[in-house]
């Protein structure tokens, strides 16, 4: 996206989480973020729809950007969430602790880097790059 490259809108995948999202009326934008639901009980609890969990640590990094820009941006100081399969009728839970945010800063961190470099990193094509909505712009 800083690149202004965009996933392809004929992609499978693409089309059926937006198909999932609009069946969802109780999505909400927080700044450029979509986040699937929200549920406050004695904390906020965030759910993120998944067709699959074929790409779990894709889905697990999502949701927990999503609890730490929650936590950070309203000063909470617990935030859960779940990661749900749509096919596989599985419920994932994470919590945002101390290891969690540790790693999804370690992992930010990276993205940074990649971002503020002028030269894209040399592609290594690994098992997710077929399903992936962005596979035309380095496997094509």
């Amino acid at each position: 996206m800083s690149r202004k490259m965009a996933p392809s809108k004929i992609d499978q995948n693409i089309q059926m989480g937006e198909a999932y999202s609009k069946l969802r009326s109780s999505a909400v934008r927080f700044g450029n973020v979509e986040i699937d639901r929200l549920d406050k009980g004695g904390h906020l609890i965030v759910t993120e729809y998944k067709k699959t969990l074929a790409n779990l640590d894709s889905a697990k990094a999502q949701l927990l950007f999503y609890m730490y820009l929650l936590k950070n941006s309203l000063r909470l100081k617990r935030v859960d969430g779940y990661i749900v399969s749509e096919e596989q009728q599985e419920k994932i839970f994470l919590r945002l602790d101390k290891k969690n945010e540790a790693f999804l800063l370690e992992l930010l961190e990276k993205i940074t880097e990649v971002l503020s470099s002028q030269v894209a990193p040399k592609e290594k094509p690994v098992e997710v790059c077929k399903n992936c909505a962005f596979r035309h712009y380095c496997l094509d």
